[in-house]
């Protein structure tokens, strides 16, 4: 596959890869290496339940400190929220 354009997101290099379909592909370098040909894919899943619920607990935690942040910074630039009041005719 043609490489279009490497970037990085983070500290990780990224390819974007046209397919023989002219859709394209986010791809991590390291996929591309041959050490990641020798990954297999394994069925059934060897994680359990209960650490897939604690990842879940973690990007969550994740997120919601993020846009707490984003919330934060606009109040930052935009002042405090003021309340709106509707005025009847």
């Amino acid at each position: 596959m043609p490489v279009l354009r490497q970037y990085l997101r983070g500290a990780e290099p990224y390819y974007i890869l046209r397919s023989p379909g002219m859709s394209s592909a986010r791809v991590p370098l390291w996929m591309t290496e041959p050490a990641a040909a020798r990954y297999r894919i394994r069925n059934p899943p060897l994680l359990s339940r209960d650490a897939l619920m604690d990842l879940r607990h973690q990007v969550d935690v994740v997120l919601s400190t993020k846009r707490r942040s984003e919330l934060a910074t606009l109040r930052v630039r935009t002042g405090p929220a003021k309340k709106i009041t509707a005025h009847r005719s």
